[in-house]
């Protein structure tokens, strides 16, 4: 993991010790926690081109610091990853069962319920924010991308 994303694993780390405090039941109260957490520690969320719910989206960095920084296993907490964490669980098998060659359309609307430019680009975040912090492999970003644009090419120039 690089130095720059320090400042970013210690806020989701004193996150998580809230999380696991279990001072949290809801999605929103986290992301409005996290958003206040960042502020505290002078961080910025990862962001691309939009703005749009961006700490709703930045809930893919504190889900990857909790499961693979932490070591935390979903089964183990499935109160707070089940409660809390139901998209970035859909990603995630969404980009491992496109990675292992499943149709990408067909998975992100049985995992997301949708096929849309936000559910494409949730998928993408989250196996680009896990290899920008070293919990995934370069490689399976550059796949899953191939993968991605051959199935839709009309977001081809958004994917880079």
């Amino acid at each position: 993991m690089c130095s720059v994303h320090k400042r970013r694993i210690e806020a989701c780390t004193y996150i998580w010790s809230a999380l696991l405090k279990k001072h949290f039941r809801k999605r929103k109260d986290v992301v409005a926690f996290l958003e206040k957490v960042y502020k505290q520690y002078d961080v910025e969320p990862i962001r691309g081109r939009t703005k749009i719910e961006i700490f709703d989206k930045e809930m893919a960095t504190l889900y990857l610091v909790g499961k693979y920084g932490l070591g935390l296993d979903p089964q183990d907490y499935s109160d707070i990853f089940n409660n809390i964490f139901t998209v970035e669980l859909k990603c995630e098998d969404a980009a491992d069962r496109i990675l292992n060659g499943a149709d990408p359309e067909q998975v992100i609307k049985d995992n997301m319920g949708r096929v849309d430019e936000n559910m494409i680009f949730r998928v993408i975040r989250l196996v680009f924010t896990a290899s920008l912090l070293g919990f995934r492999n370069e490689k399976d970003l550059v796949k899953l991308l191939e993968r991605l644009e051959e199935k839709f090419p009309q977001y081809g120039k958004r994917f880079l």
